[in-house]
């Protein structure tokens, strides 16, 4: 029986939580099948890293190990959930998400993400920040479908509680906020950078690794995080692949005149580059006034409202 009280607890003092054996074996041969059948959404990758990866052999999911044609797809950007993935999985994420939250819950976005091509450096998510803020019903599923190793291709983290030993001034400038970066630095050290302030702020006496934990994670089990937990790739060769599903509290309001007023440069990326959340939100509000909720855009984010 699935002690929520527990994972409650350990997302507000940590961030995450580790559930096992949250996925059957048929979901997740579910959202295998979904994968190859969904679009990718965004453009190949124009960096060295993710242009070396794909168009790589097909592989089989279950083992990694090279597949005969027809059996998978190569290697390929992230893609996105289609109308079908969403109707497959949404009871369950969704009852999930109210048992845990005590809150309304809406599905609104699926992303499956396939190591190598994927690496991403320590952030905070951006996308759904830019829109809500902080809110703690917001909450990330990321679940890895095809693993070779329990200890290889998963997630870096920082915890929330070790990230508060370490370092209090970063403590209080992540714990209630988001779409942000870490970088080390080459002489020691760590700047922090906010896309939704503009705060820079240089941390000489702490380390990134110091901090990171890699929680093991096989196929099949649930890393629940947080929507604004500090998170990286782990770096690897290996091939894997994962899903993120993310709920909300559909009731979420949000204030685009406030979002609009957000001048920092990743913004302005966000806004002038049709970002597939921030975009649709946009055009949505508009048409309805600037008076809308998350509830109101789930439709239009899904492809059910088409």
């Amino acid at each position: 029986m699935t002690d929520f009280e527990a994972i409650a607890s350990a997302l507000e003092e940590r961030g995450f939580c580790v559930v096992p054996d949250f996925l059957s074996r048929s979901e997740i041969d579910f959202l295998v099948e979904e994968f190859d059948a969904c679009p990718d959404s965004e453009p190949a990758p124009r960096t060295k890293h993710g242009a070396r990866h794909l168009g790589d052999q097909p592989i089989d999911r279950r083992t990694a190990s090279p597949a005969g044609p027809g059996q998978t797809a190569a290697l390929r950007t992230t893609a996105v959930g289609r109308k079908e993935t969403f109707q497959g999985i949404r009871p369950r994420m969704e009852a999930f998400a109210r048992e845990l939250t005590g809150a309304k819950a809406a599905l609104y976005q699926i992303l499956y993400l396939q190591t190598p091509v994927t690496n991403l450096p320590v952030h905070q998510d951006h996308e759904h920040f830019f829109l809500t803020e902080f809110n703690p019903t917001h909450l990330n599923y990321w679940i890895p479908l095809v693993k070779p190793s329990r200890t290889e291709a998963g997630r870096h983290l920082i915890p929330w509680d070790r990230l508060g030993e370490k370092s209090p001034r970063l403590f209080n400038l992540c714990r209630r906020s988001g779409a942000s970066f870490m970088r080390s630095l080459r002489d020691g050290g760590t700047v922090y950078m906010s896309d939704w302030s503009g705060v820079h702020w240089v941390e000489e006496d702490f380390e990134i690794e110091d901090a990171m934990e890699t929680p093991e994670v096989g196929p099949g089990d649930l890393l629940l995080l947080s929507l604004n937990t500090i998170h990286a790739t782990q770096t690897t060769d290996d091939r894997r692949l994962a899903v993120s599903l993310r709920t909300c509290d559909p009731e979420t309001r949000i204030d685009w005149h406030r979002v609009a007023g957000i001048s920092t440069p990743a913004m302005m990326r966000h806004l002038a580059g049709q970002n597939p959340l921030s975009f649709p939100v946009f055009q949505h509000i508009q048409e309805n006034d600037f008076g809308s909720t998350l509830g109101d855009i789930v439709p239009t984010l899904t492809g059910e409202g088409e």
